[in-house]
């Protein structure tokens, strides 16, 4: 499972809630608290299929801790663990799934070895060896290659404590997804590679097959095909379904009945019709798994004896493979969490949870066993199966810890052709299931998936060492190139300050002075990388702490690109918002970003979904606004008077009767010029009924929309202080009916009412003033 897989991930795990009533959100409880949920959560939420869930997930956990366990098998330093080779990946299986489910911050959350990471563990053991094979005696070197495997966990159970201090999570979301997923592929090629030496060693036949020249081989291979074909067929048909299915059901049954079958040939040989004879015969030939629980083994490792012996020097001599195994047990795990986090809709702190990991990973050292980290598959597996709750991840601990204990007798019933047909399903789902996600990732470029190709090359051809830390410096590099300019929030202003190029009467204006708190416009600049999309995320959880909010405006004006991971990001906005009854808009959204928001499934003219695509800011604005006037029931087609709409902001009020029998009445029908570009000012009016709309004709035959009105509210008041040509056109939107001021008119209230001029001048006064202080207000968040 790889990053960019989310998009096709959450739409199998869990659909998105529908628009709900807002909920609180959650702050941390007391200790006291804390404790009483944490008892009792573990047995809420249908307990019955949480166990029955975990008990199936702890049955992937162990068919994938047995094909891991299949590394030992390989020629070189491995062979010394066999004995206890399947305790080694137990170990972070139990430790992790039981702290997460105890500590984690996830309701359903698996942990267990994760395949780059083990392999990483055993190339630093055959580095070991061969740098003190024929320098030190057998003893020393065992000594050294068991103290090695500890301390590999140690040191990233640690390191990851360490960086979690340092809030490292968060850096780590700047990263390029891509990068990180091509370093996977890259292991999982050395997996492919890795698996061909351990295939060898469980028959002679195939270890001799690699001396044969090119003319003898491909008919020896058909010789051996009864020694290779189970364990190829079952491995290529678990890959099939891994693909197709997703979920860890069907690959756990299919391993079943193939345990099953293989177990009642093997009992029933001697006794099958003679036209099953071949059959029986392939089944029995098969060689169940040695012995690897051998806990008298594992025990023998802790003897204060053998750390004497230990050639310390030769381990700090390898501290490059110690850092790679901590990058590729640490930065998978870290990648992961947000995954988890956008499809659980919830936030899981990832320093918390890595610290947790790194507690994992230290107690499974302390016990001999590998290194831990965080299963996306198998957590989101365990939801596809209805499990919600944290005793899911329990019962798939104490199932892994059940095999751990009392699963020995029972190896000798498991054929060899099932972990290691499951280890090269594992090798070849790592790179496929990378190009499959990348490329159906929208948000992926061209540039990052060079990258990942490099990344994915340099770990194949070059190893753990130099293709790790070589893929680090190419997603900072990649990560500083989009980051010098900055990026992230820009402005953070709200609908009570910041309005829409629409003129309101004065009751409207009030409504969003009251209410435009629940509109907040995020204007965003730069590149964005998920990381930057959860700093979003926190300033709308923080504004949500203060009050309800309704709409998120997000302006993508200047921001320059969007990162593949941004993907989780949007997701867990959508989230948030379904769960707070918000609409997020996406407003000026550039070409390409709005085609790469439409590979998410945000399109322009999509009104039903959380979240929404606009033209532009000042239209997503109008929208929100004329919502929350709706609610307010100041929307509905007006049928006061022009008096009644005057008398809430003319100054002299008692004068509102007597400016009417100065107006003359005209109607307007739909699309027709009331004031046109260029024309003599003489006039000015007052709207009663209907919408106008005031356009700029620019060069080229094109036309801006300045503002929008609606009743209430006044245009062309500067024909009676000017004589300058009309600055731009209002046309009525619909049927409109306006009272008209003319000029001789107004110079004769002038001489005739001084009284109602002043008024009327100071009703216009007032209505500019409104006017510059929001076009100042604009200027200065243009500016910033």
């Amino acid at each position: 499972m790889k990053l960019d897989d989310l998009v096709a991930e959450e739409s199998i795990a869990e659909p998105a809630p529908a628009l709900a009533e807002p909920v609180a959100i959650e702050s941390e409880p007391s200790a006291s608290m804390a404790d009483v949920s944490d008892a009792r959560r573990m047995f809420l939420r249908n307990p019955g299929v949480n166990l029955l869930a975990g008990v199936v997930g702890g049955g992937h956990l162990l068919l994938s801790c047995l094909a891991l366990a299949m590394l030992t098998l390989s020629p070189g330093p491995g062979g010394l663990f066999v004995g206890h080779a399947l305790a080694l990946t137990l170990a972070p299986a139990v430790f992790g799934s039981l702290l997460l489910a105890l500590r984690g911050r996830f309701p359903v959350a698996l942990a267990g070895p994760d395949p780059s990471a083990t392999l990483c563990v055993f190339l630093l053991l055959a580095a070991v060896s061969s740098d003190l094979s024929g320098r030190v005696p057998p003893a020393v070197l065992a000594a050294t290659c068991f103290a090695a495997l500890p301390a590999a966990a140690f040191v990233s159970g640690a390191l990851g404590g360490l960086l979690s201090r340092l809030r490292f999570a968060d850096r780590v979301r700047f990263l390029p997804g891509e990068v990180l997923g091509g370093m996977i592929a890259g292991f999982g090629l050395l997996l492919v590679k890795a698996w061909v030496p351990v295939l060898a060693a469980t028959d002679p036949a195939l270890a001799a097959l690699h001396a044969l020249p090119l003319d003898e081989f491909l008919p020896g291979l058909g010789r051996t095909v009864s020694a290779w074909g189970p364990t190829v067929g079952f491995g290529l048909a678990l890959f099939a379904i891994r693909l197709a299915t997703r979920s860890l059901l069907w690959p756990l049954l299919l391993a079943v009945f193939a345990l099953g079958l293989w177990n009642l040939l093997a009992l029933h040989s001697g006794l099958v019709p003679d036209w099953t004879a071949p059959a029986a015969a392939l089944a029995a030939s098969q060689r169940s798994l040695p012995a690897m629980l051998d806990l008298d083994s594992a025990l023998r490792l802790l003897e204060p004896g053998l750390f004497q012996s230990v050639d310390w020097t030769a381990l700090v001599s390898r501290t490059d493979y110690f850092a790679a195994v901590a990058a590729v047990v640490i930065l998978p795990s870290l990648v992961r969490t947000p995954i988890l986090e956008s499809v659980s809709a919830c936030d899981a702190q990832p320093d918390a949870q890595m610290r947790t990991l790194g507690a994992a990973t230290i107690l499974s050292g302390a016990t001999g066993g590998l290194p831990c980290s965080l299963s996306l598959s198998g957590s989101l597996s365990l939801r596809l199966l209805g499990a919600n709750g944290p005793l899911a991840g329990l019962a798939a601990a104490l199932t892994c810890f059940a095999a751990w204990m009392y699963g020995g007798p029972l190896l000798r019933h498991v054929p060899l052709f099932i972990p290691l047909g499951a280890l090269l399903a594992t090798a070849l789902a790592m790179p496929v299931s990378w190009l499959l996600g990348d490329a159906r990732n929208p948000l992926s470029r061209k540039e990052d998936l060079r990258a990942a190709w490099a990344s994915c090359l340099l770990v194949a051809l070059f190893g753990p060492v130099l293709g790790v830390f070589v893929t680090l410096g190419l997603g900072a590099m990649l990560s500083l190139s989009r980051a010098v300019s900055g990026g992230g929030v820009r402005l953070a202003q709200s609908g009570d300050v910041f309005h829409s190029n629409v003129d309101r009467s004065p009751m409207e204006k009030r409504v969003l002075r009251e209410q435009g708190g629940r509109i907040l416009v995020l204007r965003l600049h730069g590149y964005l990388f998920l990381g930057t999309l959860y700093g979003v995320l926190r300033m709308v959880q923080n504004s949500l702490r203060t009050q309800p909010l309704r709409f998120v405006l997000l302006d993508f004006g200047a921001v320059t690109g969007l990162g593949s991971s941004a993907a989780i990001g949007f997701r867990r906005l959508e989230s948030l918002a379904a769960a707070q009854g918000m609409h997020i808009y996406f407003t000026s959204v550039p070409l390409e970003l709005e085609q790469h928001l439409e590979g998410l499934g945000y399109h322009m003219d999509d009104q039903a979904g959380v979240c929404r695509v606009a033209l532009n800011l000042d239209y997503a604005m109008e929208f929100c606004e004329d919502a929350l006037l709706s609610e307010a029931g100041l929307l509905e087609r007006h049928t006061e008077s022009l008096e009644g709409l005057l008398l809430a902001g003319f100054p002299e009020p008692d004068l509102v009767p007597l400016l009417l029998k100065c107006l003359e009445r005209v109607e307007a029908p739909r699309n027709a010029v009331m004031i046109r570009q260029g024309d003599a000012s003489d006039c000015m009016y007052f709207l009663e009924s209907g919408r106008v709309r005031v356009e700029l004709a620019l060069p080229g035959g094109r036309l801006l929309r300045l503002k929008k009105m609606g009743p209430g509210t006044v245009f062309g008041e500067m024909g009676l202080y000017t004589n300058a040509p009309r600055s731009a056109s209002v046309i009525a939107s619909e049927p409109c009916v306006a009272f008209r001021l003319s000029a001789e008119r107004f110079a004769l209230v002038q001489r005739k009412v001084p009284q109602l001029a002043a008024a009327v001048n100071r009703f216009v006064v007032g209505l500019l003033a409104e006017r510059v202080a929001e076009e100042n207000a604009k200027n200065r968040a243009a500016q910033l």
